[in-house]
């Protein structure tokens, strides 16, 4: 025999269910129109990443180009900044100057300067 109680069991199952379900559509609402919030598709994560990859390529070209730039002026056996020799003693300390030892204390008093 079934009571009262019981048979009402089922039915405050079912309302409770239900009223998970509202809820749980009520915050997905309220999480688009507050945050802008949208699923994303396969193919905008595809558009994202491919954003990202074009903006490392980039910037790794551009790190390229600088590095490449450096050592041409390098290269060369003259101050970019005077035109005189740089030492030969500068060179062999460090072959990537551009400087001679002057002129790159110069640079660095006015960056310090700068600050």
């Amino acid at each position: 025999m079934q009571t009262r109680e019981s048979s009402s069991f089922p039915c405050l199952c079912l309302a409770k269910k239900r009223k998970a379900i509202l809820l749980k559509r009520l915050m997905s609402v309220w999480k688009k129109k507050r945050f802008g919030w949208k699923k994303r598709s396969p193919q905008t994560m595809a558009d994202n990443a491919d954003r990202a990859a074009v903006t490392i390529q980039q910037s790794l070209e551009a790190a390229l180009a600088r590095k490449a730039n450096l050592a041409q002026q390098a290269a060369s056996d003259k101050c970019i900044d005077c035109g005189y020799e740089i030492p030969v003693e500068r060179r062999e300390a460090a072959p990537w100057a551009a400087t001679c030892i002057e002129c790159q204390g110069m640079r660095e008093r006015k960056a310090r300067q700068g600050r």
